[in-house]
């Protein structure tokens, strides 16, 4: 983390180092200094999607969840990666939020990643027995 550190004093607004000291934070369970270099991520302008991306998963991590789902909502307003649709689709389902997740099957579908199609088919038995 003193490395980290030193490196932000060099380089004041990187969203990568902030990513990166907010993933140390979290490995050392300090989730209110890991908020802090979250925080700072988004609220840059030099953020790039990429970036949200990444936040997004680190803020899910931490039980963040509705910080997730709305910066990944973001993101996938007009299609978005199939990453991070995953994800959202994930977030979802995890929420209860099963008809949002149900819309979202199609499109993990048509990615072909393994991950992708595993969490498809386990959203769909899931949500059959909602329905």
């Amino acid at each position: 983390v003193q490395e980290l550190r030193a490196a932000e004093q060099a380089v004041p607004a990187s969203a990568e180092l902030w990513l990166e000291l907010a993933r140390v934070y979290q490995l050392q369970r300090d989730f209110a200094n890991a908020s802090t270099y979250l925080d700072r991520v988004l609220a840059s302008p030099d953020t790039t999607d990429p970036h949200r991306h990444e936040a997004a998963m680190l803020l899910a991590r931490q039980g963040e969840e509705a910080q997730a789902v709305t910066l990944l909502e973001g993101l996938t307003r007009d299609g978005g990666t199939p990453e991070q649709r995953l994800l959202l689709a994930s977030l979802y389902a995890r929420a209860g939020r099963h008809a949002e997740a149900d819309k979202l099957i199609p499109a993990l579908l048509e990615t072909g990643s393994p991950e992708a199609l595993a969490l498809a088919l386990a959203l769909a038995v899931d949500l059959r027995q909602f329905h």
